[in-house]
């Protein structure tokens, strides 16, 4: 089972905070239907935390309903990753511009940030990469919306015209497989 350290719950918990306030967390906490009391370096399974940020979308946008809420999590999830120091750590060290470091940096901070499990990058051309999760818990379109909110993350990739795209397949259901296509 994979699991993530209380201190990304919190920091979830925190962005509903900012934009909701008190009001905010009553119903988050109500949503989710246990206090939202997290240890900052105990790990928790990575499926609370996908339920978690599901709820956490509910307060903020109102109980609004996406297209697909699996991947609109994921994206919600880049966002709050995104202001973590931590992330901004990496990418101050990574840079930004350059997809394939980006990925470098991306297998890095997953096989450091979400524990017990595999995270390999494989190169299957010039602007083509595999890469292959497993031992995850999280809904696979959760993933790939984070991915993409990555790639889409003007503050990483600096090209207003690279195109990415990205391919998910279910190998079983808890290895999932993404490749990544772009243009230059």
């Amino acid at each position: 089972m994979s699991t993530i350290k209380g201190i990304f719950l919190k920091h979830h918990i925190n962005r509903v905070k900012d934009k909701k306030g008190d009001t905010g967390i009553k119903l988050l906490e109500k949503l989710y239907e246990q206090p939202l009391k997290f240890n900052s370096f105990k790990n928790y399974p990575t499926k609370e935390e996908e339920r978690l940020i599901k709820c956490c979308l509910k307060v903020i946008y109102n109980d609004r309903q996406w297209k697909d809420e699996n991947i609109r999590a994921g994206r919600f999830h880049w966002e709050s990753f995104a202001e973590h120091p931590v992330t901004k750590a990496a990418i101050a060290i990574g840079g930004t511009g350059d997809i394939r470091k980006l990925i470098h940096i991306s297998e890095k901070l997953m096989n450091t940030i979400i524990q017990d499990v595999d995270y390999n990058v494989s190169y299957e051309g010039e602007n083509k990469m595999k890469l292959v999760c497993k031992k995850f818990d999280y809904h696979p379109k959760l993933l790939q919306g984070l991915f993409e909110a990555i790639f889409e993350d003007k503050r990483i990739l600096e090209n207003p015209d690279m195109k990415v795209k990205i391919e998910t397949k279910v190998i079983n259901p808890h290895e999932y497989e993404y490749m990544i296509t772009w243009n230059q």
